[in-house]
């Protein structure tokens, strides 16, 4: 994961004074698409068919927090193009919902389940929404240069595959493997 943050540094070293745009309308349908995925899931997960509940809690509170940082994001990308009532009125808000709803869901999700499991999910949802929720909504596109271009989709997938191994093999079942046997 170390490696795919440091791939993410090196493709945008070159353009970090590019600026953003908030595209309101692809935001509020990537929104309304997420929330009706998410709305959609855990019924499933509560009714026990598919995935378990913890996972889709997981999944849920990833899907709230990355929106989060899409809002974030927003939020900033108005006040730079002078618009800050739209940045406080409309942003800030969901900023806060988003943030305060994902923390909820995950605690929800740590009293169903182990922890591991929904801080897993939580984190590679998180990831996937804001970064390609980042490049259809806010202007987060990739460099021009083709190797800048292939660093940074080298450290997205390096950063989704290290959440994944961590997820797989994970402290619980590595604690297991390793324990000394007690002695009475």
């Amino acid at each position: 994961m170390v490696a795919g943050i440091v791939l993410l540094g090196i493709s945008g070293s070159r353009d970090a004074g590019g600026r953003g745009v908030v595209s309101s309308a692809a935001l509020l349908g990537v929104s309304v698409a997420l929330l009706a995925l998410m709305a959609l899931a855990i019924p499933l997960g509560r009714s026990g068919r598919g995935a378990s509940l913890p996972v889709l809690l997981g999944f849920a509170a990833g899907v709230l927090i990355g929106l989060a940082a899409l809002y974030t994001k927003g939020l900033f990308l108005s006040l730079e193009s002078g618009l800050p009532w739209f940045a406080w009125l409309v942003f800030l808000p969901l900023v806060l919902a988003a943030n305060i709803g994902g923390i909820w869901v995950q605690q929800a999700g740590f009293q169903h389940g182990r922890a591991l499991i929904v801080v897993a999910m939580n984190a590679v949802t998180n990831k996937v929404v804001t970064i390609i929720g980042g490049m259809m909504t806010l202007g987060e596109l990739l460099p021009g240069d083709a190797n800048l271009a292939a660093a940074r989709l080298a450290g997205f997938v390096t950063i989704l595959a290290g959440t994944a191994i961590l997820t797989r093999f994970g402290g619980a079942e590595i604690g297991q493997a390793t324990r000394a046997p007690v002695r009475a």
